[in-house]
């Protein structure tokens, strides 16, 4: 079985990653030859995040638009195509409704944002939102053989347009996102790993850090933030890095508090949690917006914590620097939750189900026209 696997953000983009490249190992060795298509390079990505060069986005989303369109006849060589996010990321979904109308190749369509809301919290720029077709999710949906979601409210969503959606968490493998001996240094490590477009959250804790350096001394480790986070406190020490994919297991490992915070919206309802899922699998307790996907699976004080407030933030930081215990009990139950579900090799089974289940599911429909 040959499955054609296109993505709209390159290798380097951990919806990319994590959702799709990390289960190709699994998928060969089961009998499913993989082909990985990425929409744009990661040169062009991070050239498109930033502000200006309008005319020089404009003619390379131009140029990736076109280059996809063969990706179109490279499928007719394979029985399954895997859309990650969209084929396209301006206009309707063309090259998906070929792909299934045209050439009649079974389409598993992968989303793990609220894409659905018109925006997917990354373009910056104007002109690229406006170039948006608002109908587009729908349309892929009701065109697609068999729909991958992240979490139950993207599901809810997903199923009014089709009745078959699986769920299938964002997830690590845990061989190597592995605990480690922490040293016993006075000053604890807290930490946030994520991108620039996650700035406005981080931006929501700088009163809360303000309010912890008066109590405690502490190192806040910051990496892909992309901007500079100033403290006024003397008592923290930042660490203000960039995002390197060679480092990312080594910067989740550095910490040992993790913070995860949100904003009260519809985006962040349908956010799954996978920084939450990293903390946790290098067996470090972390602390937590109470809303998004992690609700379900991070027990407040158990495998994780929960804050709504900015007292509550300080006071669960507080607790967990000044109880060494308490952060090894939490670190080690939170591993054994990755382990237990949220990793490559509890997912890549259920993957690997579905993706031959949506070649069957053509053969059948077309025998049943037929008949």
């Amino acid at each position: 079985m040959k499955v054609l696997f296109l993505t709209k953000y390159p290798y380097e983009i951990a919806s990319t990653r994590y959702r799709v490249n990390q289960f190709f190992p699994f998928l060969e060795e089961n009998g499913i030859e993989c082909s990985f298509s990425p929409l744009m390079n990661i040169k062009f990505f991070r050239i498109l995040h930033k502000q200006g060069q309008i005319l020089y986005k404009i003619l390379g989303v131009a140029w990736f638009s076109l280059r996809r369109f063969l990706d179109v006849f490279r499928a007719l060589r394979y029985d399954v195509v895997f859309v990650q996010r969209e084929a396209l990321m301006v206009g309707p979904p063309v090259v998906e409704w070929l792909i299934a109308k045209v050439i009649r190749r079974p389409v598993v369509f992968d989303f793990d944002d609220a894409l659905f809301l018109g925006s997917d919290g990354r373009a910056r720029e104007r002109w690229i939102r406006m170039l948006k077709w608002p109908q587009k999710i729908v349309s892929i949906l009701r065109l697609s053989s068999h729909v991958i979601v992240s979490t139950p409210y993207l599901q809810a969503y997903a199923a009014q347009y089709n009745p078959r959606v699986t769920v299938i968490p964002s997830v690590l493998d845990c061989q190597k996102f592995i605990p480690v001996r922490r040293d016993s240094r006075e000053e604890i490590t807290i930490g946030w790993v994520g991108t620039f477009s996650s700035w406005p959250y981080m931006e929501r804790l700088r009163d809360v850090f303000e309010e912890l350096g008066k109590r405690h001394r502490f190192v806040l480790k910051i990496v892909g933030l992309g901007r500079d986070y100033p403290l006024r406190s003397p008592n923290i020490e930042v660490i203000n890095l960039d995002w390197d994919l060679e480092r990312e297991v080594e910067d989740y490992q550095s910490l040992d508090i993790g913070v995860y915070p949100l904003i009260d919206d519809a985006w962040s309802r349908g956010k799954m949690g996978f920084k939450v899922i990293g903390y946790m699998a290098v067996g470090i307790p972390c602390v937590c917006s109470a809303l998004g996907d992690h609700v379900r699976f991070l027990q407040d004080g158990v495998n994780g914590m929960l804050a709504a407030t900015k007292e509550e933030w300080v006071e669960k930081l507080s607790r967990l620097i000044e109880d060494k215990e308490l952060r090894r009990r939490i670190g080690e139950a939170a591993r054994r939750t990755v382990e237990e579900w949220y990793c490559t090799a509890r997912q890549a089974p259920r993957l690997r189900e579905i993706l031959t289940g949506a070649k069957t599911h053509i053969a059948h429909h077309e025998f049943a026209q037929a008949d």
